[in-house]
């Protein structure tokens, strides 16, 4: 199925990136074919996160996936591109992000930038900020809150 957001000719031009990197032609991207493509996707520290909320069930990235991916991510509505991120931060695909979901997340984006006290701070101060119910996970819909609420403060000009 074609995500209604994309063109004809974006979605030609994702078909023929896809059979690029789909270097067997299964009809699947496996992470070691991203990994593959180039050194440099090596270092990314969210490919396998991010492949991960984007791949099907059976390990692998399809066409029709992929499309759906970048539907989300190219969508105009501000909510779908917030679930995205939001999934990212959901390791354990619960539909909620934990302390330890965003502890091990944040640690991924920042290798070893931080210490292990430091990531703990960030993490204790993100759910007193986030987790406005306190019952110790931030849902999306606290999450997509204090998301536009941070962005509407940051893009706000006071006269």
């Amino acid at each position: 199925m074609v995500p209604p957001n994309l063109t004809s000719d974006q979605v030609e031009r994702l078909r023929n990136r896809f059979s690029q990197i789909d270097t067997d032609s299964d009809g699947k991207i496996t992470l070691q074919d991203l990994k593959n493509l180039h050194p440099d996707m090596l270092e990314n520290p969210l490919l396998e996160r991010t492949f991960n909320v984007m791949k099907d069930t059976d390990e692998c990235l399809s066409v029709s996936s992929l499309m759906t991916a970048i539907s989300r991510l190219s969508s105009s509505a501000e909510e779908v591109k917030l679930r995205f991120v939001f999934d990212i931060y959901d390791m354990d695909k619960d539909g909620f992000i934990s302390p330890e979901d965003l502890y091990e997340s944040v640690k991924l984006m920042c290798k070893d930038n931080l210490t292990s006290t430091q990531l703990s701070q960030l993490v204790d101060r993100t759910f007193r900020d986030f987790d406005t119910d306190c019952d110790g996970r931030i849902s999306f819909a606290e999450f997509q809150s204090n998301c536009k609420i941070r962005l509407e403060s940051q893009l706000s000009v006071e006269w």
